[in-house]
């Protein structure tokens, strides 16, 4: 491929990455006293809330896609065809793990999924986007890995 389209994908890989970054600010569930995702992911003190170390994992997933895919650019041919892929590898794993943030959340918790008192609400805007924007940074991380150079 050449060295502009890869350096194109690898940049907007990372861009990607980078806004699934910045909606984690986003509301994590559709009741607003939660917190944003950063609070559920990392412990909010105010709500004596529990770090959850699965979405940190995510987190962390993401923040290396965006350093892998930034270097992924700037490599030649094969080397740069394994690191899209093992960027397309984080971001998908981040975005099944923050699509299934409700789940994670209530087994840290200790709630019960049918029987919550206060109940989490519905999944938010922020674990939703970040799943998406993850997803999208994959597809052009796959597409950098199955192009083969000319």
């Amino acid at each position: 491929m050449k060295n502009k389209v890869r350096l194109l994908i690898g940049i907007g890989a990372a861009l990607m990455a980078m806004v699934a970054v910045f909606v984690l600010f986003a509301n994590g569930f559709s009741q607003p006293e939660r917190g944003n995702t950063f609070q559920i992911m990392f412990g909010a003190s105010v709500l004596h809330q529990p770090a959850i170390p699965l979405l940190i994992v995510a987190f962390s997933f993401i923040v290396s896609a965006i350093g892998l895919g930034l270097i992924a650019s700037f490599m030649p041919g094969l080397i740069s065809r394994v690191l899209f892929f093992l960027t397309f590898g984080l971001l998908v794993a981040a975005g099944i793990i923050f699509l299934n943030t409700k789940g994670i959340v209530t087994k840290a918790y200790g709630l019960d999924a049918l029987t919550t008192s206060p109940g989490l609400g519905n999944l938010g805007a922020g674990p939703i986007l970040s799943a998406i924007f993850s997803f999208i940074g994959a597809v052009l991380c796959l597409y950098g890995t199955v192009k083969k150079d000319n």
